[in-house]
């Protein structure tokens, strides 16, 4: 069996017992911590069986039920208890205000203090983003994902991904979301689809492509960071930062795969109507 090792500072940890006494024993102990805390989905490991009102209906960070191993003073002393100066706190509480965030009555709506949870999220990300940046050495692992607005919404039941990748040029084809469609309720619905030449499709360019990989979201490669957990969102366009090596990366979450792409650049077309993807990426190449 392998031997455990803290996550966070890498010592070598037992469970002979001990836990919290003050001896290198107790201090190595391993235990359990959630990336995301159990109560914010209506848990706890103090009130196990009873269920509350969730503060987020999903994770933000596709993160809930995700844990690690840590030992008792990572664990206990550090990330229970984070440290904030006066001069932080009101830093914090400003930014809370800025953001609308703050209460001047409580009420029955919790979306406050989950826009709150974010925020200081938020927060912690950006200051380890900073120090790392100022050691010269970014991290993998600190790579976030920003949304990237350029393309067109796909349709997220079924988006039907197609890749055409050539040399070091990929076209990426997939079902688009059509903002003109008047939805299938309405009367005009058959008329509409009569009037258009095929499928509405969304269609990418990537050049200078290095590696692109396409896999279900089951993958252990998608479920690091910097991926969910990271600012990933579902049937979704991303961008990550920051780049490495001349190279940007663009990540797309399809509703069962997700396409990590490392390249020079990507250019996102507007919606082209065709009757398949190979069909739209042919049209776009001919334009």
């Amino acid at each position: 069996m392998a031997s455990e090792k803290c996550t966070l500072c890498g010592c070598l940890l037992h469970r002979l017992g001990g836990y919290g006494q003050p001896t290198v024993e107790g201090r190595s102990h391993a235990t359990e911590h959630h990336f995301v805390a159990e109560r914010f989905f209506g848990r706890s490991s103090n009130r196990r069986g009873e269920v509350r009102e969730r503060l987020f209906e999903t994770c933000p960070w596709n993160s809930e039920g995700k844990s690690a191993v840590y030992c008792y003073e990572c664990h206990e002393e550090l990330l229970h208890n984070p440290v904030f100066t006066v001069a932080d706190m009101q830093v914090f509480a400003d930014l809370v205000r800025i953001r609308g965030l703050n209460d001047e009555m409580k009420s029955a709506e919790r979306m406050k203090i989950a826009g709150r949870v974010k925020l200081f999220h938020e927060v912690i990300a950006a200051g380890l983003s900073a120090i790392a940046a100022q050691s010269g050495d970014t991290p993998g692992c600190l790579e976030t994902a920003r949304l990237w607005n350029d393309p067109s919404p796909m349709e997220t039941g079924s988006p039907q991904p197609v890749i055409v990748w050539v040399g070091d040029v990929a076209w990426v084809a997939y079902l688009a979301r059509d903002p003109d469609f008047p939805g299938w309720e309405s009367q005009s619905a058959s008329e509409y689809l009569d009037s258009r030449p095929g499928k509405p499709f969304g269609v990418l360019r990537f050049d200078g492509v290095i590696k692109l990989v396409m896999g279900p979201q089951s993958d252990n490669q998608f479920n690091e960071p910097p991926l969910y957990g990271g600012g990933l969102q579902l049937c979704g366009f991303h961008e990550i930062h920051p780049s490495r090596d001349g190279r940007s990366r663009w990540v797309v979450t399809f509703q069962l795969e997700t396409l990590d792409v490392r390249a020079c650049t990507a250019q996102a077309f507007p919606i082209c109507f065709a009757t398949t993807a190979e069909e739209a990426i042919a049209f776009r190449k001919a334009v």
